[in-house]
């Protein structure tokens, strides 16, 4: 969710993504990764994600994040962005986001997939959901 999200934010002129992602791509991300390819396996996610955004939209500015969503590792760039786009799937990660944005005021969509069903959620802080 998180790897098209950012394809379609690109393809619309984005000019500045900051993507967090944190593994390596392993082969059953394949089927539904578009941003990862058979080279990639073995290699960290986020990385892979920039080289192929790069490829196809060189002119978007693109810093990664390699790492999990955390407090520590979100509040340094918090303040440097219009909004926080969260497709983690981890429902533990989803609250260091959600906390942050509401601290630092910055307006948050939050996207979920499970099988067939899909959530979308912007929120506003402190004005809600």
């Amino acid at each position: 969710l998180g790897g098209a999200a950012a394809t379609y934010l690109a393809a619309a002129g984005i000019g500045r993504l900051i993507l967090l992602h944190d593994g390596v791509v392993e082969w059953p991300d394949l089927n539904r990764q578009t941003l990862m390819g058979w080279d990639a396996v073995g290699r960290s996610r986020v990385q892979q994600a920039k080289t192929t955004l790069q490829r196809l939209y060189p002119t978007v500015q693109l810093d990664t994040i390699d790492g999990k969503v955390t407090d520590i590792a979100m509040s340094a760039w918090i303040n440097q962005v219009d909004m926080v786009l969260d497709a983690r799937y981890d429902l533990d990660e989803r609250y260091a986001p959600n906390r942050l944005c509401v601290e630092h005021n910055v307006p948050m969509i939050e996207a979920a997939m499970n099988g067939w069903e899909l959530y979308v959620m912007t929120i506003n802080p402190h004005a809600g959901p």
